[in-house]
């Protein structure tokens, strides 16, 4: 017999199950304990639990009753056999005690109850629930403990009850009342939709499990019997939590079952009743299906309930509505309040059959779930409220070992209740952890997929690092050493490798900078075409870049003269903003050198500096432009208007290009008052701008200042050297000031420094106009024309000279100088029959025809063409020039001016020239008075002759003949093998007066 200590622990053991202690105290509630049993209830309970064993009905402690045959009920003759393939599952014994007897089929649910099952009592129930939270607390699920090791206090023994007083409200039965024999009969047969329960021949209850004796009547309060039943129901209507009240309800008859004499006595068999209709208690009167014992629906309607739930509730307590004596028994809410279960409509009974393995799965497969999910599902299967599919479903989930959380969530479907499952049951009981451990698919996701996927991602990672260090690293510097290594072969003159490591490295990584860098040192190097190229390469990579557009304009207007390339250039940012003002500035620029070849450009670029001004005010940047305009267009008082305001502001800059070519303008106007001021501003600008000592050379010139100019030419070339790259208008200038460095040279007798100097500025001539930088200027013509003269002159190279001098005239230098020394050199060598000479020689007295030495070269070449009638005329008309300017001379010194010796010397060239042209016309023509003229011609020739040939002092004649003496003596004295001749000699220089 178990002592009050063992009860008093057991009590404080099954309190703390559960949680129940924090979950009372969240709502302000504790632990009522129900008191303890006396000495004689322990002793009863002693004896119950010293005579029965695990599975066993009372008096069976000694020895088990041997297993019976299968097939067949124990303790029931002539019960038909049950099928051996498919024996039938035993519900209640799972959530009972578990039972080793043959289970009874229960037709309509298909669900198997032993026969000892089927009798026991909710005392027995509570003893299996108790240890089954036993076993939960302290063994594995899968462990069973035997019936009968713990002591069962006596607080959970049912004490004796007593008969309930008739009540007034309960329903009466039709017809006769059940005696409790047939209460506890098991029907044979039952209407559709009915259960039929097999009971064991074999059944007799304790004594202290016996029902009250008294006849069917609801049972009521306190306040209505008198008494409290002592034993009260615990389970709980539909939607009421724990800890609430339940609301009050009438209870249903409870069916009363007569006292066994003593437990070990043996029952008779009971005989089996008429089977109420379904859902009837035997008296007749509805019963809930939630008011019925475990044992079965419908049984002993007259009788006070007992619910097989609340002895399977030891996790939760007192929570459940304990055995506590004082305590109110809670109402159970009518059949039509609970929630309306899915039921699949039929016609006729299903049976749903499972074999022992599937069994013994669904009985493991209980044992692992949570108390509040095995209510639920015991509700559903023992009391009949679920059928059709979602039985079938539910068996096929509970044998199928399927998760708790996938249960409860088909529970939760079928009931319309959400079950919450404690967190330990969330995850799967250890033996399925074991099985699923030793899967394929487990270790793959346990151990091969861990691995896996850090490796993936790791390489991922890895790859991503190698693919942004590559492209955002290693690529850029990989480029820029190729853009490097390309530059340095642009001044290396490798302009083809340059491209190809340009074209390489644009491939790995583009850099918009390398673009303008290597197009300026195609600029430096004058490749202009190259630097065309990459322009556009720029502009195809990075369309409307504007500081590409602003350069690629500036190189077609100042290196290369294509100033409608950059005008369509620079309308690309126009046409996005007409008031650009980098656009509208370089515009104007491109105009305004445009202007020099088609003078109607300038007008547009007075438009575009215009409307600068108009939009951002009187920017002084834009004036100066302004001032250049006026220059170009050659509006000196407007220039030197504006120059006057512009100077005024002395504290603000001067714009030292503007101000140089204004300096430029005033020497070509012989306006050289403001020169110097002009000049000097602009140098403390900028001294480094080769243009301005450029004009200080010019000055200098113009005030016959000769080391003044060598030295401002001096410095303009080397800073023009020292320049990477020249603009066309600083090329020009360069070109110049070799040309002026030359003729200075000249002056000053260097030939051959002066040759050198002019020799540089044809070769940039030449390399400017292969690139298509410059054209054909007359100050490039100047240049052959002056170095043309140093072979005319000077080396006596007269076919070189002849090359230059029509370099020159290609150049666009035209002169009655140049015309008359090629015109010399084609008289010299006769070309085309002294034709070219002729031509050129009437070029120059077109353009002066008053020139002695052109009129002498006129005469002599028709002479020599034979053309004696019009050399004639050209002598006369030299003869009377001279003659008029001797006439002029009061006083004739030859011996000591030159020009009166220079003028004598050409009256006797002239006159013996007109003599012996007289004399071939008299032989052509017959005419003697011409013959005669000849002879006075002749005469006069020697006469002016000895006056250059007699000393002037003693007055003596010299021995030596003149040519006019010669001829007039074969004149006179003809002789067979002389010819008359005249003066070949030509003038080499036309303005100079002695041969």
């Amino acid at each position: 017999m178990p002592r009050l200590e063992d009860i008093e622990r057991f009590k404080l053991i099954l309190d703390s199950l559960g949680n129940e202690p924090e979950i009372l105290k969240s709502r302000s509630e504790t632990i009522e304990s129900p008191p303890l049993p006396e000495e004689e209830m322990l002793s009863d309970l002693s004896d119950l639990f010293d005579g029965e064993k695990q599975g066993g009905a009372p008096g069976q402690a000694e020895e088990e009753e041997p297993a019976p045959e299968k097939g067949t009920a124990p303790g029931v003759e002539g019960e038909e056999a049950i099928p051996e393939e498919l024996p039938e599952l035993d519900f209640e014994s799972l959530f009972g005690e578990e039972a080793e007897d043959v289970p009874v089929s229960v037709a309509g649910t298909g669900a198997e109850v032993s026969a000892e099952e089927e009798t026991a009592m909710p005392g027995e129930e509570a003893l299996s629930a108790e240890k089954l939270s036993m076993e939960e607390e302290a063994l594995p699920a899968e462990e069973e403990v035997p019936a009968g090791e713990e002591a069962i206090p006596k607080e959970f023994a049912l004490p004796e009850e007593e008969p309930a007083p008739e009540g007034g409200n309960a329903p009466e039965a039709e017809g006769a009342e059940e005696t409790p024999a047939e209460a506890a009969t098991v029907p044979e047969q039952r209407t559709e939709g009915e259960e039929e329960f097999n009971l064991p021949d074999e059944f007799e209850l304790p004594e202290e499990f016996a029902l009250p004796e008294e006849g069917a009547g609801e049972t009521g309060g306190p306040e209505e019997t008198g008494e409290k039943a002592e034993e009260e129901s615990f389970e709980l209507p539909e939607g009421l939590e724990f800890g609430e009240e339940p609301a009050p309800v009438e209870e249903p008859a409870v069916a009363q079952m007569p006292a066994a004499e003593h437990p070990a006595a043996e029952p008779e068999a009971p005989s089996a009743p008429e089977q109420p209709e379904a859902g009837k208690s035997a008296g007749g009167s509805e019963a809930s299906p939630e008011t019925l014992p475990a044992g079965g629906e419908g049984e002993g309607a007259e009788n006070e309930e007992f619910l097989l739930d609340e002895f399977t509730l030891p996790e939760f307590g007192d929570e459940f509505g304990g055995f506590e004596e004082e305590e109110e028994q809670p109402k159970i809410p009518p059949a039509e309040e609970q929630p309306p279960l899915e039921e699949e409509p039929e016609t006729v009974s299903r049976e749903y059959a499972i074999t022992d393995r599937q069994y013994n799965i669904l009985k493991k497969t209980l044992h692992t779930l949570p108390i509040n999910l095995k209510i639920p599902i015991e509700e559903l299967i023992v009391n009949n409220r679920v059928r059709g599919k979602n039985l079938e479903k539910l068996l096929d989930f509970l044998t199928s070992g399927a998760s708790a959380a996938e249960i409860a969530g088909l529970v939760s479907k079928i009931t319309g209740k959400k079950i919450i499952l404690p967190k330990i049951f969330e995850k799967k009981a250890g033996e399925v952890f074991e099985i699923e451990r030793r899967t394929f698919a487990y270790a793959f996701r346990e151990n091969i997929f861990p691995v896996l996927k850090g490796v993936v991602i790791s390489s991922a990672i890895l790859l991503l690092f190698a693919f942004l260090t590559y492209r955002f690293i290693y690529s850029p510097l990989h480029a820029i050493s190729l853009y490097k290594e390309g530059y340095g072969k642009i001044q290396a003159a490798e302009y083809s490798t340059a491209n190809r490591y340009f074209a390489t490295a644009g491939k790995i990584w583009k850099v918009k900078g390398w673009y303008y860098q290597y197009a300026e040192a195609f600029v430096s190097e004058k490749q202009f075409i190259l630097a065309e190229e990459k322009y556009d390469q720029l502009l195809k990579d990075y369309p409307g870049d504007k500081k590409g557009i602003l350069d690629y304009a500036k190189l077609e207007t100042n290196n290369l003269g294509n100033y409608k390339k950059a005008e369509k250039l620079l309308n690309t940012l126009l046409d996005k903003d007409m008031y650009d003002y980098d656009a509208l500035l370089a515009a104007g620029d491109n105009y305004m050198a445009w202007g020099a070849e088609d003078a109607s450009r300038y007008e547009k670029s007075r438009f575009s500096y215009a409307s600068i001004l108009d939009r951002y005010g009187d920017d002084r940047v834009t004036l100066f432009r302004m001032l250049r305009y006026f220059i170009k267009t050659d509006k000196y008082a407007q220039a030197e208007k504006l120059y006057i305001a512009l100077s005024e502001e002395k504290t603000k800059k001067a714009d030292p290009q503007a101000y140089a070519e204004l300096a430029g303008y005033f020497i070509d106007k012989g306006k050289l008052e403001h020169i110097q001021d002009i000049l000097f501003k602009a140098l403390d600008e900028a001294k480094e701008m080769p243009l301005i000592h450029y004009e200080l050379a010019r000055y200098y010139r113009k005030i016959g200042e000769m080391a003044d100019e060598k030295t401002a030419l001096d410095a303009t070339l080397t800073l023009l050297n020292n320049k990477k790259s020249l603009n066309r208008d600083l090329t020009r200038v360069k070109i110049d000031t070799y040309d002026r460095l030359g003729e200075l040279y000249r002056r000053q007798g260097e030939v051959i420094r002066a040759e050198e100097s002019f020799q540089k500025a044809k070769k940039l001539i030449e390399n400017s106009q292969d690139k298509k930088i410059l054209g054909r200027e007359r100050l490039f013509g100047k240049v052959y024309y002056n170095l043309g003269d140093i072979y005319y002159y000077v080396d006596n190279n007269l076919d070189t000279a002849k090359y230059l001098y029509g370099k020159a005239k290609q150049n666009l230098y035209e002169s009655v100088d140049l015309n008359y020394k090629v015109g010399y050199i084609d008289y010299l060598k006769k070309t085309n029959n002294f034709k070219d000479a002729l031509l050129k020689f009437a070029s120059v007295l077109g353009e002066d025809p008053e020139n002695r030495n052109a009129l002498y070269a006129m005469a002599t070449t028709l002479y020599y063409r034979d053309d004696y009638s019009a050399a004639q005329g050209y002598y006369l008309q030299l003869l009377d020039k001279l003659e008029n300017e001797r006439n002029n001379l009061p006083i004739i010194d030859p011996y000591n001016n030159p020009e009166h010796r220079a003028l004598i010397e050409y009256l006797v060239r002239v006159y013996n020239n007109l003599g012996v042209t007289l004399y071939k016309l008299s032989m052509r023509t017959g005419d003697t008075r011409k013959y005669t003229d000849a002879l006075v011609d002749l005469t006069r020739s020697s006469e002016f002759y000895d006056i250059l040939a007699r000393n002037q002092t003693t007055m003596i004649r010299t021995k030596t003949k003149n040519l006019a003496f010669l001829n007039q003596d074969a004149l006179l004295h003809p002789k067979s093998n002389f010819i008359p001749q005249v003066y070949w000699r030509l003038q080499k220089d036309l303005n100079r007066a002695e041969f």
